[in-house]
């Protein structure tokens, strides 16, 4: 389900079937003429090319820490389905207060390719922004984590640093022999 489509802005798009229980999440949508230099397909990755700045799990009562699904308490990763509208129209609000004021900028790729493994063992080849941009792009993220997490949204991976990124490929081994792109996109 897309929150929204407009490139180089913060939407979000949710694949069937997502992993780690994630069931909404917020992107940075690459636009062209660079989206057209990364990969068109990226194993099961349907999405558009984007950066990743927020997975959704689920929401927190507002007088308990349990994680709600529904109106229903759990003390387990919900397994939420995606958001009905209503939902979807609180996270892209809260989203949009969140970016309030922030500064356009231009988010450049460092050049190569970059590698982390995820949480199913995969070796995931990547982009970087350049370190100005890495800075500029983990404000944006911080902002939209904050915001959703005072709004009583589960954060997926909330507790450990934004790791700024745009998906290339999922490898088994560390071994990419795809389009590598180059270059900038503006963040308004």
């Amino acid at each position: 389900a897309s929150m929204g489509r407009t490139a180089g802005r913060v939407w979000g798009f949710l694949q069937e079937g997502e992993t780690a229980g994630a069931k909404a999440g917020v992107f940075l949508r690459i636009p062209e003429p660079l989206a057209s230099q990364f990969p068109k397909s990226r194993g099961d990755d349907e999405s558009p090319s984007h950066w990743t700045i927020a997975y959704l799990l689920g929401r927190r009562a507002s007088d308990s820490d349990a994680t709600v699904v529904r109106g229903k308490p759990t003390d387990e990763k919900p397994e939420m389905p995606p958001p009905n509208d209503s939902e979807r129209d609180d996270i892209v609000a809260t989203v949009r207060r969140s970016l309030e004021g922030l500064t356009p900028f231009e988010l450049t790729l460092e050049p190569g390719v970059s590698w982390f493994e995820n949480h199913k063992g995969e070796q995931i080849a990547n982009k970087k922004p350049d370190e100005k941009s890495y800075e500029k792009l983990t404000e944006v993220a911080q902002r939209v984590r904050d915001a959703l997490g005072a709004e009583g949204f589960v954060v997926s991976f909330a507790d450990k640093p934004f790791l700024a990124h745009a998906t290339l490929d999922y490898c088994d081994e560390r071994e990419y022999d795809g389009p590598v792109p180059e270059g900038t996109m503006p963040v308004t």
